[in-house]
C-alpha cells in the first residue's frame, strides 16, 4: 500500500505554526510536495498563482502594455464573455531573455506578492495555521527570511529535463531559466531538509511524512517547554 501523509492531529496543530518554504530546480516537482504538504493540514500559498493575479489588476496591466506593447495583450472568451487579457507566455519569452527587463517586472509585481504573503503569515501565525510557500525563487527573493524551514525538493537533471519537455518547456529555454537562478547545489546546501522527487511517489511521500512529523515533534517539544 503507497505511504500515506498523517491527518492533523486532533483539535488542531501544535502550536507556534510553522511556516514552510519549498525549493529546488525547475521542474523537480514542488507542486507536488506542496500538495503532500497540503494533504497534512499546511495551507498552500503559490507564488505563481498571487503573481497571476497582480498582472491581472487594472493598474499592472495598463503599466504591462506601456512597457511590453499592446502586443501582450490577447482576447479570451470566458463562459461566452470575451475579455482581454494578459499573455503572460510572451512576457515570460521577453523578460527571460532580457535581465534588465526581468528586474523591471520583479521591481513591479514582488512587493504586492510579498506585502500579500506578510499579512497571510501573520493572520497564519496569529490563528495557528501552518502554512507552505511554494515559491520558484525562494532564495533569490529572499522568501526563505519569511520560513522556519526549507525543503529542497532533489530531482535529478534527467528527470527534470524530462518534466520540462513534458510540459512543453523548450530546452534551452529551460537551461537559460536555470542559469538565471542559484545553482542546485547551492539550493541544496542552503536548505534545512532534503525531500526526494525522482518519480518514486512512495518515497517522496515517506520523506514528506518524516518532515511533518519531526516538525509536529517539534512543536509538541517547545509547547511542553512552555507548561
Amino acid at each position: 500500500m503507497p505511504a500515506s501523509i498523517p491527518a492533523p492531529p486532533p483539535g488542531g496543530t501544535p502550536e507556534p505554526p510553522l511556516i514552510v518554504g519549498l525549493t529546488g530546480g525547475i521542474a523537480s516537482g514542488k507542486s507536488t510536495v506542496a500538495r503532500l504538504l497540503e494533504e497534512a493540514g499546511f495551507v498552500v500559498l503559490d507564488a505563481d498563482r498571487e503573481a497571476h493575479a497582480v498582472l491581472e489588476e487594472p493598474d499592472t496591466i495598463e503599466w504591462l502594455v506601456e512597457v511590453f506593447g499592446p502586443a501582450v495583450l490577447i482576447e479570451s472568451s470566458d463562459d461566452g464573455n470575451r475579455r482581454t487579457r494578459i499573455d503572460r507566455r510572451r512576457i515570460a519569452d521577453r523578460v527571460f531573455a532580457d535581465s534588465a527587463l526581468l528586474a523591471r517586472l520583479e521591481a513591479r509585481i514582488h512587493p504586492r506578492i510579498r506585502t500579500k504573503f506578510r499579512e497571510r503569515i501573520a493572520t497564519a501565525r496569529r490563528d495557528g495555521v501552518p502554512l507552505v510557500l511554494d515559491v520558484p525563487l525562494l532564495f533569490e527573493s529572499g522568501y526563505d527570511e519569511l520560513c522556519d524551514i526549507v525543503l529542497f525538493v532533489d530531482a535529478s537533471n534527467t528527470v527534470r529535463r524530462k518534466r520540462a519537455e513534458a510540459r512543453g518547456m523548450d530546452i534551452a529555454d529551460w537551461e537559460r531559466r536555470e542559469r538565471q537562478q542559484l545553482s542546485i547545489d547551492e539550493k541544496r546546501r542552503r536548505a534545512d531538509r532534503i525531500v526526494p522527487n525522482d518519480g518514486d511517489l512512495d518515497a517522496t511521500k515517506a520523506a514528506v511524512r518524516d518532515v511533518v512529523e519531526s516538525m509536529r515533534s517539534r512543536t509538541a517539544g517547545e509547547d511542553a517547554t512552555h507548561d
